[in-house]
């Protein structure tokens, strides 16, 4: 292989560039991430001359080729590769270009498109709708195995549509029959084969909520069921509803200003956060990374960490993308102890396997999300002992969340009517 292009996630450029290295050929690693204008075009100028010549890892991360700097790149890319002989093409987290209808999936089929051979990696599963698997399919080349007719075809017979939704999912019988009809392109690793090196413990520890809090929670609960039996909202208006009742939990809740519509946050005390501090207390001398829902947890909870004298750091949704990469680079050289982040955020592309312990501070209704989460945690064979941990609320929504996400299964895999919701909520 004498010239390589990949495309991956900005947060995997460094570890590209890092892995390249154990490579016994020289390679001219052109991370056009981080180019200045100036920079960039003395890239392009050498990426011309080198591939002529050399062998070559050429990076371009997918927020790249969403720019119109991409264009110029392009340009250069496509009158270069007329006169090589040939080139590789690997898509990493392939899933980021499954969307045919985005700039990401049309300039990441465009570097696909004459590559002599193209590689897809991703750990993430396709469980949204066959559309996604047609995007990633054709990225691979693959697409002539799949046309318009059959893809209709195919949905008819093997997904159902989600109700007040636009968009279908695989029926649960149906994951195998998906599984056959790309197993002859792809190959898949069970998690127990990976890491056969390490010892994963999950755990469970409860709480209980205050009076105070009871009493918002039932408020809102008894609400919600009233006006869906009432028929005044649907099901997905009261499962959006339903996203308060983990506010509370929590700790908070918002709440309109009295004579005012401007809406303000309650916050009051909650057990939960007693429990947090006592298991980073038992694990002292042990990096870890909690998983939240909310904004509001991860701005609470990085102050409530500093009180108590423990390092954190935490990256949010108003984190710069370009602020990340040192955050989680300090985290990984034990610069500081704790990182609190969403799964959505920090959801692919980032090792975080430094961290033995894990903690699920909050979780959202989605398997994938979680999955993911705990990917970054345990996405390398390292040995050791990692420890993933869930902060549950007995009796209430809480529970019957992680119950779910336990069998794999997202809440729109339970929820189909109004009486499968109740018993849900209840």
């Amino acid at each position: 292989i004498r010239n390589i292009i990949a495309t991956c996630p900005i947060s995997s450029v460094e570890a590209w560039i890092k892995e390249s290295a154990r490579f016994k050929v020289p390679i001219n690693a052109y991370p056009l991430s981080f180019a200045t204008n100036s920079k960039f075009d003395k890239m392009l100028e050498e990426l011309d001359q080198n591939l002529m010549s050399g062998v070559n890892l050429v990076i371009v991360h997918y927020e790249f080729l969403r720019t119109k700097r991409a264009e110029d790149f392009y340009s250069v890319w496509n009158k270069v590769t007329n006169f090589i002989s040939g080139y590789t093409f690997i898509s990493d987290e392939i899933h980021k270009a499954k969307n045919t209808d985005t700039i990401t999936h049309k300039r990441t089929y465009e570097l696909a498109r004459n590559a002599r051979k193209v590689l897809g990696l991703t750990g993430t599963p396709f469980g949204s709708t066959i559309e996604d698997l047609f995007g990633v399919t054709k990225v691979l080349r693959t697409n002539h195995l799949i046309d318009a007719p059959s893809l209709t075809r195919f949905r008819e017979l093997y997904m159902f549509k989600i109700p007040n939704a636009n968009f279908f999912k695989p029926r649960s019988d149906s994951y195998n029959i998906l599984t056959s009809k790309i197993s002859s392109f792809s190959i898949a690793a069970k998690q127990s084969d990976v890491f056969k090196e390490a010892k994963i413990n999950m755990e469970e520890l409860h709480y209980e909520m205050t009076r105070e809090q009871r009493k918002f929670y039932e408020s809102i609960r008894d609400g919600i069921i009233t006006e869906l039996e009432e028929g005044r909202i649907t099901v997905n208006n009261a499962l959006t509803e339903s996203i308060k009742l983990l506010q509370v939990l929590s700790g908070f809740v918002l709440v309109p200003k009295e004579d005012s519509d401007e809406i303000v946050v309650k916050e009051f005390h909650t057990p939960k956060d007693d429990l947090l501090l006592d298991i980073l207390d038992t694990y002292e001398n042990e990096q870890a990374i909690i998983w939240v829902l909310f904004d509001y947890e991860d701005k609470k909870l990085t102050e409530l960490l500093r009180r108590h004298k423990i390092s954190v750091r935490n990256v949010s949704g108003i984190t710069s993308k370009s602020s990340r990469i040192p955050i989680l680079e300090d985290f990984r050289k034990g610069l500081f102890r704790v990182l609190i982040s969403k799964p959505q955020i920090l959801g692919a592309g980032v090792d975080l396997s430094n961290a033995k312990i894990s903690i699920f501070y909050s979780r959202n209704y989605d398997f994938i999300n979680r999955d993911q989460a705990l990917s970054r945690q345990l996405n390398l064979t390292r040995p050791g002992i990692y420890t993933v941990i869930d902060l549950v609320c007995p009796g209430t929504i809480d529970e019957r969340v992680l119950d779910n996400l336990k069998l794999k299964k997202s809440i729109t895999d339970e929820i189909k009517d109004k009486s499968s919701f109740m018993r849900f909520l209840k």
